[in-house]
């Protein structure tokens, strides 16, 4: 079998299972749902900072999907390592993590046709932004498959041409998890546009982009991207899923949307100065 190894099991998250279980159970503790009963929930925006950043946020947002049944799981991420043009497709058969092995449904592959669409494996290898969510797919929704995609550089005219493609693949069985952080903010990440009243400001900056995403504008997002230069990591894959949604449900008519939780590193550490933020977003029928 062609399976794509745990990179940053024990650096992100637990790589004891025993372990692990215990700290998701622990994030999803007496969380109710937020969202209205019944809700389909099509797709949805998690983090993937390490589990004691971003573990709950990721965990309670996923979890809103949980009663819903899918056919397969579609995985967007940002390349944090490696430059090329595309989107990277899966080359292997299945994803490792501490619970199992989860199968990758690469016969999805066979609807895509853009020349936009590449193998970059090594792409795939080592990204975090992919691997911090396998466990908690694994966890929340067992043996469903994943169709992992990896984002490199991305131009307006692939946005449209990509988005024409995967439409076929933004369907009610099939669950679209988009991985981002939020605002990197601080010296060594050279993102500064403010130094004072740094909490109230952060919110206020990611609230405005969050407010794009939740309008499924993803015109409106990459204008006030330009204009903050905010250092919203996962921006590609978030772009590239609010595309699809639109041409697959005609600008986000049919579906709502909902922010489930908004947190930073700073509300843990008390260090804003060196702060990345955190949001949980669900697009539900």
């Amino acid at each position: 079998m062609n399976i794509r190894r745990m990179t940053v099991a024990g650096q992100f998250y637990n790589g004891n299972s025993k372990a692990l279980e215990k700290e998701i159970k622990g994030f999803l503790t007496g969380v109710k749902s937020i969202l209205p009963v019944n809700s389909l929930v099509r797709s949805v925006i998690v983090p993937h900072a390490g589990y004691a950043y971003s573990g709950k946020t990721a965990s309670i947002t996923m979890n809103e999907a949980s009663a819903n049944k899918y056919k397969c799981i579609i995985v967007i991420t940002p390349s944090h390592y490696v430059g090329f043009s595309g989107i990277a497709l899966p080359s292997y058969d299945y994803c490792e993590t501490p619970f199992g092995n989860i199968k990758v449904e690469k016969d999805l592959a066979s609807n895509l046709s853009s020349v936009f669409f590449v193998n970059e494996e090594s792409a795939h290898m080592q990204e975090h932004s992919l691997e911090v969510q396998l466990p908690l797919i694994k966890y929340i929704f067992n043996e469903t498959p994943v169709f992992p995609m990896v984002c490199g550089h991305l131009t307006s005219n692939m946005f449209e041409d990509l988005a024409k493609n995967l439409s076929n693949l933004f369907t009610e069985d099939i669950l679209w998890v988009t991985s981002s952080d939020f605002t990197h903010f601080g010296r060594s990440f050279g993102y500064m546009p403010f130094t004072t009243n740094i909490k109230e400001n952060l919110a206020n900056l990611d609230g405005k982009a969050i407010e794009e995403i939740l309008s499924f504008d993803p015109n409106g997002f990459q204008s006030y991207l330009k204009k903050t230069e905010a250092t919203i990591c996962g921006a590609t894959p978030i772009t590239v899923m609010l595309e699809t949604l639109n041409k697959a449900v005609h600008t986000g008519a049919k579906l709502n949307s909902k922010l489930i939780q908004y947190t930073t590193s700073g509300d843990l550490t008390g260090d804003y100065s060196h702060c990345v933020s955190y949001a949980g977003m669900a697009f539900y029928n």
